[in-house]
């Protein structure tokens, strides 16, 4: 659900010190930031009771991809803004796929019915014993970032959801897009022509973190567009380099199914943020008062926050309000 944020800030300090005068003729600072209908969604806010010592953790999804130390991987550009990460070699995955078999030089049969479903018959030679309902069937095209030629006409391509398998007929429909496809006989298949994959792991909306050992100048947060078994299509603002032959680290690939743009905390007690893993817990709210719910400390954030901590730092026990949007 959409949702529209106004973030207001305004400092203001007086210097007549006679009272409560407030007057407007000694004022030493007056400024005032309105952020207006910024966009957002998932908004999300509570007030927290943390222990004297107590750690708790409000944001960390973090999806398992399975990459191993050894693993290989590239990173390469696709068109416009659009970048391909690929494991190559290894035991990773962004999702599970389905090992189906006999699909290179063989051709499909498609039929579209009045019910919005659409059937694709593959030859005899073709294993689809893994294909379960429920998983995508991914007909390559210039929607799915293919690259020509293509086995089937650009209106069958793109992604399509199981609804039966029985042999080597499947009957599939577009899921919750507007139906689109025609009746045909593909060329003969490569075996990228046609993928399945369970619709699970890493999807369009998530985040993806690249680090070492690529390129400096491709270490960042990155918004997911597309996402395979063996490959994660993202955008970037700014140029990234091409790169092939990367042998993974414990670190390299992150993907996280949640992340947050504005972070805004407050505390009537010392408090730690921890964000984005940082462990230096350099980040620390006090208190004008400690205890005092009029005199607390406050803390704003705003970027890309995928992992979020609050410690309470003091000896006694915490009252922290938190809001988060995305």
């Amino acid at each position: 659900m959409k949702t529209i944020i106004n973030i207001y800030n305004h400092l203001l300090a007086y210097s007549d010190n006679v009272g409560n005068t407030d007057n407007p003729q000694q004022r030493n600072y007056d400024w005032a930031r309105r952020l207006s209908s910024v966009k957002a969604s998932k908004t999300a806010s509570d007030t927290l009771e943390l222990q004297p010592g107590e750690t708790r953790t409000l944001l960390n999804e973090a999806i398992s991809l399975g990459i191993g130390i050894g693993d290989q991987l590239s990173l390469s550009f696709v068109k416009g803004s659009t970048y391909k990460l690929s494991i190559d070699t290894g035991t990773g995955a962004f999702k599970t796929g389905r090992a189906v078999t006999g699909l290179d030089g063989t051709t499909v049969g498609v039929v579209t019915n009045n019910n919005a479903v659409a059937t694709f018959a593959f030859d005899g030679a073709v294993d689809l014993s893994s294909v379960q309902v429920g998983d995508c069937m991914r007909i390559a095209g210039v929607s799915t970032f293919a690259t020509t030629p293509y086995a089937f006409e650009d209106i069958n391509s793109g992604i399509w959801k199981v609804l039966s398998v029985v042999g080597q007929v499947v009957q599939v429909s577009r899921g919750t897009e507007c139906f689109a496809g025609i009746a045909e006989t593909s060329d003969p298949l490569a075996s990228t022509d046609v993928q399945f994959y369970a619709p699970d792991g890493v999807a369009e909306g998530d985040n993806i973190l690249i680090d070492d050992p690529f390129s400096a100048a491709s270490h960042g947060s990155y918004r997911v567009v597309d996402a395979t078994a063996d490959c994660v299509y993202f955008t970037s603002t700014a140029p990234i380099p091409e790169e092939s032959g990367v042998i993974a680290d414990a670190d390299t690939i992150s993907v996280y199914k949640k992340a947050r743009f504005l972070i805004y905390v407050e505390s009537d007690q010392k408090t730690i943020l921890r964000i984005n893993g940082d462990t230096s817990d350099t980040i620390q709210i006090k208190p004008i008062a400690a205890g005092d719910p009029s005199l607390v400390g406050l803390f704003q954030y705003t970027g890309l926050c995928y992992q979020l901590e609050i410690v309470n730092n003091s000896v006694n026990q915490s009252t922290v309000r938190y809001f988060t949007a995305e």
